[in-house]
């Protein structure tokens, strides 16, 4: 046999600590229980219905009701004053 004087490189003897797998099962429940911001589209849409009806059923405001709705429950309704 010859040696050609090649270092030969030796295993890392370091564990490395693995998650169980209840860490693992953890972490999107944790990602799930943030609280969201942003109201959703369908919660927006129905606040936006209820500003048309309480207008009495105008045509052409689509935009503010979305817009105002969208204040409203994001709360920052600044469009008050």
């Amino acid at each position: 046999m010859l040696d050609t004087g090649a270092v030969r490189r030796q295993p890392d003897r370091r564990r490395r600590r693995r998650r169980s797998d209840d860490e693992v099962r953890q972490q999107p429940d944790q990602i799930e229980r943030q609280p969201s911001t942003a109201p959703s589209h369908d919660e927006i849409a129905r606040r936006a219905y209820d500003g048309y009806l309480a207008r009495g059923g105008e045509h052409g405001h689509d935009l503010d009701d979305w817009l105002q709705a969208e204040r409203e429950l994001s709360g920052s309704d600044s469009d008050s004053g």
